[in-house]
């Protein structure tokens, strides 16, 4: 992406993660290696945004600053896909020291409900705004190369290889889920009139209770056959194992999803 793009990685102005795999991790503690900005979880969306300021002649130096021309762009995007004015949308600095967005999670259904909607309509249709084709191409960049969004055995991969194209489904920090799901007999079968969007949160920030979650939620949905749902059932089930690697315990599901008021 950096060779493509034409910028350096001193360009970035994000820091490294500790990778999410401890056989790596423990290799790199071994090398005393420290990891750069290439190797942040956030080093695409990164790459992405230099991209985009290089593109609209705005200066790389400052791309990841609020005020800059790139996130004022960012800005208006999540307004216009979140359905939300400027001043019912609150900005901060994230973790990876880019702006982020915080509103309710009916309103990040919806923008993940415009994403699935976008690539339905790109298809229906031989006349369609830059913004959806813009849209349609994110969603099927995702669903068609989801090894690409989150990696071999994550969530994201495994959700989207499952569904082949009849959703998308994204990870954000703090164990917060974006999804959205293409029209179908399923989704009519809620009353949706298109695609829909679904938006998780735990509060804790438990990554592995999220993942159930998200499963369980698309479970009772009934998104998919139930040959489809079945193959997420080790996330939606997901057993517990102590020090020593005996089973002891389950999660369970308490909960019934209530449907959102018609946007």
């Amino acid at each position: 992406m950096l060779a493509k793009s034409g910028v350096k990685e001193s360009d970035m102005r994000c820091g490294g993660h500790p990778a999410i795999s401890e056989a790596v991790n423990r290799k790199w503690i071994k090398e005393d290696f420290v990891p750069t900005a290439i190797y942040s979880n956030c080093s695409g969306k990164h790459i992405g945004m230099l991209t985009g300021a290089r593109a609209i002649g705005a200066d790389v130096a400052d791309y990841h600053q609020p005020s800059s021309p790139m996130q004022l762009r960012v800005k208006r995007a999540v307004e216009e896909l979140s359905g939300l004015s400027k001043d019912e949308i609150r900005w901060s600095i994230d973790g990876c020291n880019l702006p982020a967005p915080a509103f309710s999670l009916r309103n990040l259904g919806l923008m993940y409900a415009h994403l699935a909607a976008a690539a339905d309509i790109t298809e229906r249709n031989s006349t369609v705004t830059d913004r959806e084709n813009n849209v349609a191409r994110i969603f099927r960049a995702m669903t068609m190369h989801p090894e690409m969004v989150g990696g071999e055995g994550r969530f994201c991969t495994i959700l989207m290889k499952t569904y082949q194209g009849a959703l998308l489904g994204k990870l954000g920090a703090d164990a917060c889920y974006g999804i959205g799901v293409r029209a179908s007999e399923q989704t009519r079968a809620l009353g949706a009139e298109g695609a829909i969007g679904i938006g998780v949160k735990v509060e804790d920030g438990s990554i592995d209770i999220l993942y159930s979650a998200v499963a369980e939620v698309l479970d009772q949905l009934q998104i998919g056959t139930d040959e489809t749902r079945d193959k997420l059932k080790t996330f939606q089930c997901l057993k517990r194992f102590n020090t020593v690697g005996v089973e002891v315990g389950q999660l369970s599901h308490h909960f019934d999803v209530r449907r959102a008021r018609p946007v």
